[in-house]
Formats: structure tokens, C-alpha cells, sequence
């Protein structure tokens, strides 16, 4: 999913930076396997075109929780690691805007011919 991503914490404390811009990529939740046991994380990549390699553009969200869900967002709750500490983190994630590519198929459907 496209989303823009907004980090509501810095080092597990709120924080109100009204100027702060978001990161946009693609949301990605799924399970990995360490030390035999299964985890949730979230993550926000990007991927070049005709690449299979993606480049993480946020630290990893393990655990993550939906905590809230609204028209415009929703909000997801858990913990990242930084400089060998875990704190919790919270993304606000809102769906992005695609831009309009040349040739992209229209939601309208086709004019008739008169």
C-alpha cells in the first residue's frame, strides 16, 4: 500500500513537530523467523522500477498494533530498535496520492461512438 508515514515518537516520547514532513513508500506488514520464533513487523520501502530490491526508508516496526482508524488514517503502535535500545513508536500512515502517469488506464468508462 502507498502511504505517506508520519513518526509520532522520538526515542519512545511524543513529540508535537508541527513541521515535520512524512515519508512516502510502500507500506509492508508480514512475519519473519528469528531465533525460531515468529514476528510481526512493519516496514516503509521503496523500490526502484524493474527492481526486486527494496530499500527500507524507516527502522523496522516490530509487534505493530493498530491502534486507530479513521477516513483519512490509521495509526500503528510498536517498537523499533535504535542504537541497541527498543523503544515504542507509533506511524501515522495516510494513503498517498498516486500521480497521474501518461497511458494509465481511466476509472471512466470508454465514451461510445456516435
Amino acid at each position: 500500500m502507498n502511504v505517506r508515514v508520519y513518526v509520532l515518537r522520538r526515542q519512545g516520547r511524543t513529540f508535537r513537530d508541527r513541521d515535520r514532513e512524512g515519508v512516502e513508500g510502500l507500506l509492508r506488514m508480514h512475519s519473519i523467523v528469528r531465533g525460531g520464533r515468529l514476528h510481526r513487523v512493519a516496514q516503509l520501502c521503496s523500490r526502484e522500477p524493474n527492481s526486486a530490491r527494496e530499500e527500507e526508508l524507516l527502522p523496522t516496526l516490530h509487534q505493530p498494533e493498530l491502534v486507530s482508524v479513521d477516513d483519512a488514517a490509521i495509526v500503528l503502535r510498536g517498537f523499533e530498535a535504535c542504537e541497541g535500545a527498543g523503544y515504542v513508536q507509533e506511524w501515522r500512515c495516510e494513503l498517498a496520492r498516486r500521480p497521474f502517469t501518461r497511458g494509465a488506464a481511466s476509472p471512466r468508462s470508454p465514451a461510445r461512438p456516435r
